[in-house]
This record gives structure tokens, C-alpha cells and sequence, in this order.
């Protein structure tokens, strides 16, 4: 058995944000002697071509003799303290039965549900991604890398118990927001550390001049294109589809008023996010300049955003890519409580808040008013926290 540093997220599926971790991970530890580098999700995956890693399943990573001890098993990121086994599952399998999954969901008890993927992953986890050395037959270090938890809130007390008992056993906590520090608090002490996201860590590590020899030829047209500059907007299709006509209403007196291309971003492609659907319908309601990408990796998204004169959307990690570029950004509805966590904790004053779609136009009037200084000291402060989060891992590691 060899010591291995075992990535364990979901990083499985064509989700921007998921694919980034194991990709800033991978960046920040490569250097580290002695340990092989292998990820893991819930399923055997190959995401390369989108620009993210290979993963074993979780079968894989609980194997007897798999794990060496003296491994470490980092949990890599993203909203995972409250993920459940059911809503994962269906993120993971084919787009055609998305809707069927949707109506089961609702249908359904949630708790069934997630008993049946939690046996077709053949796992005893209570919680997909809440893990303590007690589950492993060797003897392993847990590390929890600026993880997610608001979405903990709407779980039962017992629940939350749970994950905070397994937590407790951790080498090392770190979470990304207020609000999950304070639900994980609230009763119980824990040993925990308030850390940016570490895709904050994108702009250093991937500067634009090292994306040019990343990126597509259609991405870098795109940007050589919109000569008077253009606004990056993304939305998910369960957080988009009821409301094409005002958002394209919207886009619409933008590009009017400043002149620039509105540029339709697909961050999540995978099922239960599946952008490309609500951003198809706007393109084609909308009579203004607009550009909608036909197939995008990690690295595209990011190039576009980062060139972007402004970004607005639903995802989380859009708006930390255009945080880390000094991109302003704007959060879109109130219907995403992970993303409204985490710009109150970390994002400018200004854009601290998300804005209903009917606010869209005054939003980026505003966010185009903040200076490029303020955006990047503030990007050069989230940088920061998280290299000293990866100072303690690694010092965990050693």
C-alpha cells in the first residue's frame, strides 16, 4: 500500500467549480515528496477533455489495501457538509433523465431517495462527503479544504450532530463562509478556520498569459471579437428557465446602453445545472450582439470571465473567477444560498448582496463604477488567506 494524497469530491461531472479543486489542489501540493497524488468521486471518471482530472470511485477509495497509512484523504471543496446522497446521484447521470429525476424529487421522501444511492454506491456514509479516520481501515488524516456548509441548515439538529461529531476528528477544518461557521459553532466548540474558497487561488496560478496556450481557438476569437468589451452572464436552467423573457429584457437595455456584446456563459453542463438550456433560449430572443459558446473547458470559462468587463450569474464560482481577475461581478437572485454566503463574507461592500434579474441593468451600472485598484487589493486579500490555509495542510502533510 503507498501513502497517497486522496482528492475526494465531485469532480465527476462537467460542473466548473467541482472540476477547479482538484485542479488548484493539484497545483498547490504537486511539490510534496513522498505521497502520489490520486482522485477520487463517486464515480470512475475522465474529465481531461474539459480540463479537469481522472477520478477512482468511492468503492476505490475505501478499498481494503488501497490507502496506505499515514495517507491523507482531503476533501477537496465546494457546498459538501450538507450534500446528500440523492441529489448528488442525479448530477452524475445521463441529461435525458433529468426531468424524471426532478418529478421522483418531488415526489418522493428525500430519505428514500438517498437510501437507494447510498446503496447503489454500496457506502455507509450517512452524508456523501463527511468523512473521520474511523472509516478507513488504515490510519489516515482527514483534511476538509475551505468547504461549504450553509446548505447544513436545512437539516435536522441530529444531522447536523452528525457531521459535526466526524468533523471533530479532522487534522485540519477550514470552511469557505460565515454562515457555515456559525451553524458548525453555534452549540458545540470547533476547531475551524475561515478560508476563501481556494479557486481564489485561479488568477495566480493561471494568469492570462499562460490561458492563451490553454484555451480554444473559438475562446480566444471571442475575446479578440468584442472589441467595445462584453458582459459574461450565466444562469443555471432550474434558476433561469421561468424568467427568459426579463432576463433578455435586461441583457437587452445593457448592451444598449454601453455598447457591449453580451456573451451567454455555460459554467455547469452536467445534469441538474445545465445552463447551455436557458442561455440558448436567450440567444435566441435576443436582438443585440450576442455570443453563446458551443463547448467550453475549465480553462475557456475562465479566460472569458477573466477578460470580461463584467460578470453576472448564479454561479458560485463564476463570481470567485471574476473575484480573483478583479472582475466586477454580480450574484443573481436570492434563490442560491451558498453564493449569498459566501459574498457577504468575502466580496467588496458594493457587491456584497445578489440582485433579483429585474435589477440586472442598475447591478452592473453600479458594479461598473468600483475601481480596478479596490477589486484587486481585495483579490490580493482573499489570495492570501488561502495560501496560509495551504501553509497548515501542508504542514499536516509533512
Amino acid at each position: 500500500m503507498n501513502k497517497q494524497i486522496a482528492i475526494y469530491g465531485a469532480i465527476d461531472r462537467f460542473n466548473y467549480g467541482d472540476l477547479l479543486f482538484a485542479i488548484i489542489l493539484y497545483e498547490m501540493l504537486k511539490e510534496t515528496k513522498e505521497y502520489s497524488i490520486d482522485y477520487y468521486a463517486l464515480c470512475k471518471s475522465n474529465m481531461k477533455s474539459f480540463g479537469g482530472k481522472p477520478t477512482r470511485s468511492i468503492q476505490d477509495l475505501f478499498a481494503e489495501n488501497n490507502l496506505g497509512n499515514g495517507s491523507i484523504v482531503i476533501i477537496a471543496g465546494g457546498e459538501v457538509l450538507g450534500a446528500t446522497w440523492f441529489k448528488l446521484h442525479r448530477y452524475i447521470l445521463p441529461q435525458y433523465m433529468s426531468f424524471s429525476l426532478r418529478v421522483m424529487a418531488k415526489l418522493l421522501k428525500t430519505s428514500f431517495l438517498d437510501r437507494i444511492s447510498q446503496k447503489a454506491f454500496d457506502s455507509q456514509l450517512q452524508f456523501p462527503f463527511v468523512l473521520s479516520p474511523d472509516d478507513f481501515l488504515s490510519d489516515v488524516k482527514i483534511i476538509y479544504n475551505a468547504v461549504g456548509g450553509s446548505s447544513l441548515s436545512v437539516h435536522s439538529s441530529s444531522h447536523q450532530q452528525h457531521v459535526i461529531s466526524k468533523l471533530k476528528k479532522a487534522a485540519h477544518l477550514s470552511v469557505r463562509d460565515n454562515e457555515s461557521v456559525q451553524l458548525l459553532t453555534q452549540e458545540t466548540p470547533l476547531d475551524i478556520q475561515l478560508r476563501p474558497d481556494s479557486a481564489c487561488l485561479m488568477s495566480e496560478i493561471f494568469p492570462f498569459e499562460k490561458l492563451q496556450s490553454m484555451i480554444s481557438q473559438e475562446t480566444q476569437n471571442m475575446i479578440d471579437q468584442c472589441v467595445s468589451g462584453y458582459l459574461c452572464f450565466q444562469a443555471s436552467d432550474d434558476h433561469a428557465r421561468d424568467d427568459i423573457a426579463l432576463i433578455s429584457e435586461q441583457l437587452t437595455l445593457i448592451s444598449k446602453k454601453t455598447g457591449f456584446t453580451i456573451l451567454l456563459l455555460p459554467i455547469g453542463r452536467a445534469a441538474g445545472h445545465e445552463d447551455q438550456k436557458p442561455l440558448m433560449k436567450i440567444k435566441s430572443s435576443l436582438q443585440v450582439p450576442c455570443i453563446l459558446p458551443s463547448e467550453n473547458s475549465v480553462f475557456d470559462i475562465m479566460a472569458l470571465i477573466s477578460k470580461a468587463r463584467v460578470f453576472a450569474g448564479t454561479s458560485l464560482h463564476g463570481c470567485i473567477t471574476a473575484m480573483s481577475f478583479a472582475v466586477p461581478y454580480i450574484g443573481m437572485t436570492n434563490r442560491v444560498p451558498k453564493l449569498e454566503a459566501y459574498l457577504q463574507t468575502w466580496a467588496v461592500p458594493e457587491l456584497s448582496t445578489c440582485k433579483p434579474y429585474e435589477m440586472l441593468e442598475s447591478a452592473v451600472d453600479h458594479a461598473l463604477t468600483i475601481s480596478k485598484e479596490k477589486l484587486e487589493a481585495f483579490s490580493q486579500q482573499y489570495i492570501q488567506e488561502s495560501k496560509k490555509d495551504f501553509d497548515q495542510i501542508r504542514k499536516q502533510i509533512e
